[in-house]
């Protein structure tokens, strides 16, 4: 396969400006690889109607005691399962105190997103979307790397590219202690509503075939059910990734 360092160019101008910023203006090679972004917008959006589901789960519960000393237990109330500025913490399509609607595709996908910790409770929401929305399909269609895509340079190659870059973006993992990796995948989401969008779709690190939904306005869905759940297994497969040694 061909290596078009032309497009990998582009891209990495474009990330390392926006990661390690020296001015307010980026480069002609970065401004490039926006620009093949947003021409290739139409073809990445994806409609949502009112009334399809998505999940959300947070990490503990509410817990009210009566006055004859019974205790019960609760899932976080419909205004908790919402972000608050306050609260919002640097995530992959939003610095901190930008609150920014963030569910799954299902609730394994959301609670599994949390990372948790074995008997963790959990409070789970089903979210309805209340109105027609654009969103920006964020992932990955087709195998391979965008580095290798072939060699030419016309419009539709760079718009192709360019999408392919930011798909992996938001679809690579980030460490604790490594948040400003954030700012690409957050600069591309800031563009990408200015072009209309009212969120983001990702790939889910953390399930197979689970989607993340990175929603700008916090009206975008409500809350159409409240579920508690609890951690009951934990589970990870290894496989060899490299060629072992004998010492």
């Amino acid at each position: 396969m061909n290596i078009n360092l032309t497009q990998l160019t582009r891209y990495n101008r474009f990330r390392n400006e926006i990661i390690y910023p020296e001015s307010r203006a980026l480069s002609q090679e970065a401004e490039e690889f926006l620009s093949a972004l947003h021409s290739g917008a139409d073809h990445r959006a994806v409609a949502l109607k009112p009334g399809e589901r998505f999940w959300r789960a947070q990490i503990g519960n509410d817990v009210v005691e009566t006055e004859d000393g019974r205790i019960n237990v609760y899932a976080f109330r419909p205004e908790r399962m919402k972000p608050s500025a306050q609260f919002a913490k640097v995530n992959r399509a939003s610095p901190a105190g930008v609150p920014i609607l963030y569910l799954a595709t299902d609730a394994e996908t959301a609670m599994s997103e949390l990372r948790p910790w074995f008997g963790v409770d959990f409070s789970v929401a089903e979210f309805k979307v209340t109105k027609p929305l654009r969103i920006a399909n964020c992932v990955k269609t087709g195998g391979g790397f965008p580095l290798y895509m072939g060699g030419d340079d016309t419009p539709d190659y760079r718009s192709e590219a360019a999408w392919g870059f930011a798909s992996d973006a938001f679809s690579r993992p980030v460490q604790s202690g490594e948040e400003q990796q954030y700012r690409v995948t957050q600069f591309i989401a800031e563009s990408l509503n200015g072009q209309g969008f009212d969120g983001i779709m990702y790939k889910s690190l953390c399930t197979s075939g689970g989607r993340n939904l990175a929603l700008f306005d916090l009206g975008s869905a409500d809350v159409c059910s409240l579920h508690l759940f609890r951690v009951k297994s934990l589970r990870h497969e290894f496989e060899p990734s490299g060629e072992s040694e004998i010492i």
